[in-house]
């Protein structure tokens, strides 16, 4: 699964003109792994389109083009419940936010000025919880959030059905679904928020 939400991921951030470094799946040598995976995606825009991040915290795609760069952790709890419960006993595990890899990212960067974007399936259904949710992450040190729903929607309606993704499993299988059709108006409009 890892691997999936690693090529969804990468490939969401570089159709954004983003270039990305996806440590965990690097061959690096063995003394280094640590050290290396508690970075998970480290993300420069390009072309950022405004001169300062966006304030919000929650970030849609055209949010996004506003970073200039960031430290991106995925978080691919599909199967869990998310709560802030899940989330106040998970955030020791979000390596982006230690010491270590804040330094990492500070050599690569060759600045301080980064964001720390985590990767989530998706907000708790009601407005109390998501609120909590979002009070949690942004006193642990998140500044934005990102949810599969939006990166996929992003794809889904981004991947061209006659383009081969030969070098992506899970792009040619979106590009798959949308040339036989698979993905109709009315499939798309599934992804649609309210």
């Amino acid at each position: 699964m890892l691997r999936i939400n690693g090529e969804l991921i990468r490939a969401y951030f570089e159709m954004n003109k983003f270039l990305v470094r996806i440590n965990r799946e690097s061959v690096i040598p063995e003394e280094d792994v640590q050290k290396n995976e508690e970075m998970g995606l480290i993300v420069v825009n390009l072309n950022p389109s405004f001169s300062s991040p966006p304030r919000k915290f929650i970030l849609m795609t055209e949010n996004l083009l506003g970073i200039p760069r960031a430290l991106v952790e995925v978080k691919a709890w599909h199967s869990k419940k998310f709560s802030p419960s899940v989330l106040a006993t998970s955030l020791s595990s979000l390596k982006f936010l230690y010491d270590r890899a804040q330094k990492q990212a500070k050599t690569i960067f060759k600045t301080g000025d980064f964001r720390k974007i985590l990767i989530i399936p998706q907000l708790p259904a009601t407005k109390a919880s998501q609120d909590k949710s979002v009070d949690i992450l942004k006193r642990k040190g998140v500044d934005h959030i990102i949810d599969f729903r939006t990166i996929l929607e992003f794809l889904i309606e981004n991947i061209k059905a006659t383009k081969n993704y030969a070098d992506s499993d899970s792009l040619q299988l979106i590009r798959l679904l949308k040339n036989y059709k698979l993905f109709g108006d009315s499939q798309l409009g599934l992804f649609r928020k309210g």
